[in-house]
């Protein structure tokens, strides 16, 4: 999925609700600088750690919620989360977060697990890759497009800032 849209080492990357931080890795591996952010602080303390073990420097972490992260406006080209806006009852602030963080140009990309997936105890929304598209063009994504990976219940929406 990454490789469709070449990352390069050049990047500044932001991932929401970063949790273990595995996606970020291929990032720093290939030179990218990252912060990773999440509501919970073990969830960071984990994903240094797994960082630390692949042999990678550490990432710049932030506590903080993925609506509002307070970080500097337009600072990234790529805003990512993997896992994360399924579990909203509106992901619509995620988004308009996503994109309020991305310079002009930097893409925006989020990979969203279906809700059959989940436990019983895990909220997970019924959306479809349509209102998952729906809801990036409201935030102000440009050339938003959300379609199945090479897992039939695994979405990619991605979008740009322009």
């Amino acid at each position: 999925m990454l490789e469709e849209h070449k990352p390069r080492p050049e990047w500044e990357c932001v991932e929401l609700g970063a949790g273990r931080g595995t996606i970020s890795q291929y990032l720093a591996a290939i030179g990218c600088r990252v912060v990773l952010t999440d509501l919970c602080q073990l969830a960071l303390d984990t994903a240094v750690r797994n960082w630390r073990e692949a042999g990678l420097p550490p990432p710049e972490c932030l506590a903080v919620d993925c609506q509002h992260t307070k970080l500097k406006r337009e600072r990234f080209t790529l805003a990512h989360s993997v896992g994360l806006l399924e579990h909203f009852d509106d992901p619509l602030p995620t988004l308009r977060e996503s994109l309020r963080l991305l310079r002009l140009g930097g893409l925006s990309w989020h990979i969203i697990v279906a809700s059959h997936r989940a436990g019983a105890d895990v909220f997970r929304s019924e959306r479809e890759a349509d209102d998952y598209s729906r809801l990036a063009e409201r935030a102000g994504l440009a050339g938003v497009e959300c379609r199945p990976t090479m897992y039939r219940d695994v979405l990619l929406l991605t979008g740009w800032r322009r």
